[in-house]
């Protein structure tokens, strides 16, 4: 789609021509690439002095109307309208107006590409300004108009952005949790050990798993989109990357106190407090990041729940009607019933974090991999119910199932959701 908006001013002097850009959307391994291009009629006196034009990118979310009809054995979406939802700016940029070698063909529109961070269906759009007041002197001098113009370009299905935007965020939440956890092991690393004298081995060892372990998030939170795409995604990814870098300076602070062999317990905490009270601001505002006030209604996080609970079930119940070459559960049924099982199950996972405290999320996002997770079982490796049903309904295999296996993993996850259960129980403080 394309969108050409008319000049906003004329001048006597100039009859520049509107801009008509073109805007495609390439992926680029985890994210997306803008190339923004096009031509200008401008006159060719304007061309040479190339003048800028000033871009900002932005994302809109499609939103998707659509009826359901049931048949036997399944249901059909049939969309009746798809309507644009709230603009997302992405940034902006420059672009040059440059004239081409031929004298009769009109300038063209240049520009490096731009770049989005994750991969989101949508509404791409490039505003374009020609803005005579924001030029060099030698182009003010031609007294041009201001021309603007818009460029829009659609990518991926649109029904996908939302619970992209979901998991996206359930996965940060996941994280800050861990994080939260290394803060207090941490602390407790120190407590332990902090008194001991240098080179003491459990201290070593102990801290030397301890940074493993936050290392091994890091790259996970530098691959986060920055962008706004995904709401409020770009606080939580600001408040993880603040927690690494001051949980690294007070861990390197405390194994430097651990090489004061002989120092007395005030010499060793010398200088730590001002690190310790940064640990715990950068904690305090992760808590707030992912605590939000728009908890849902206690009636929906037990429906959510009770999603979770009926998963197991719900899977293991497809695949007896598979086996039992049941209508409407043949393998080639088993996309879209898996498709919509993902969704449903991905909304009520995230409706559940956004109500979950802190000291649930392990339980909670466990029992969730260990349902939903695409990673087939391996050594010392739990495996994924979804991944274990769907490999043997695909491969259309006869090859008895591992019963034991798969009762285990079902205890696991009840046990877990039960803890989760147990928690939204009790009484919470308010956040």
């Amino acid at each position: 789609m394309k969108t050409i908006f008319f000049l906003l001013a004329l001048s006597a002097a100039a009859a520049a021509g509107p801009l008509e850009p073109t805007l495609e959307v390439e992926p680029s391994g985890e994210g997306l690439l803008l190339r923004l291009g096009g031509v200008a009629g401008v006159p060719r006196e304007v061309a040479v002095r190339e003048p800028v034009v000033h871009v900002e990118y932005l994302f809109v979310p499609l939103i998707l109307e659509k009826t359901v009809e049931k048949f036997p054995g399944g249901i059909r979406f049939e969309t009746l309208r798809v309507t644009e939802g709230r603009e997302i700016s992405l940034g902006f940029h420059r672009a040059r107006i440059v004239p081409d070698a031929v004298e009769d063909n009109p300038a063209t529109i240049e520009t490096g590409p731009f770049v989005v961070k994750g991969l989101f269906p949508g509404l791409y759009r490039a505003r374009l300004v020609l803005d005579p007041s924001r030029q060099s002197v030698r182009v003010r001098a031609l007294n041009i108009p201001v021309t603007q113009a818009v460029a829009d370009t659609p990518w991926g299905n649109p029904s996908e952005y939302l619970p992209l935007c979901r998991r996206l965020r359930l996965e940060a939440e996941d994280d800050a949790a861990s994080v939260l956890r290394l803060a207090r092991d941490l602390e407790d690393l120190w407590i332990r050990f902090g008194g001991g004298i240098r080179g003491d081995p459990r201290w070593v060892e102990g801290l030397a798993g301890w940074r493993d372990r936050m290392e091994s998030l890091i790259p996970r939170n530098d691959r986060r989109p920055v962008q706004g795409i995904a709401p409020s995604l770009p606080a939580l990814r600001g408040a993880l990357a603040g927690c690494f870098e001051a949980l690294a300076e007070l861990a390197a602070a405390y194994d430097g106190r651990m090489a004061l062999d002989q120092s007395t317990r005030a010499a060793r905490l010398a200088g730590l407090a001002p690190l310790e009270a940064r640990v715990n601001a950068a904690v305090v505002c992760l808590d707030k990041t992912v605590g939000r006030d728009d908890v849902p209604e206690p009636e929906r996080v037990r429906a959510a729940l009770d999603t979770l609970r009926r998963a197991p079930a719900a899977l293991r119940e497809w695949h007896r009607a598979w086996t039992g070459r049941e209508t409407g559960h043949a393998a080639a049924d088993w996309p879209t019933w898996r498709s919509r099982f993902e969704t449903d199950f991905t909304t009520d996972l995230f409706i559940l974090g956004r109500a979950m405290p802190s000291a649930a999320y392990d339980d909670l996002a466990a029992a969730a991999r260990l349902i939903l997770s695409d990673t087939p079982a391996g050594a010392a490796r739990n495996p994924s119910l979804l991944a274990t049903y769907a490999s043997r309904i695909l491969e259309e295999t006869n090859t008895p199932v591992d019963v034991a296996t798969l009762e285990a993993c079902e205890t696991e996850i009840a046990e877990r959701l039960a803890r989760v259960e147990r928690t939204l129980e009790k009484p919470q403080e308010p956040r």
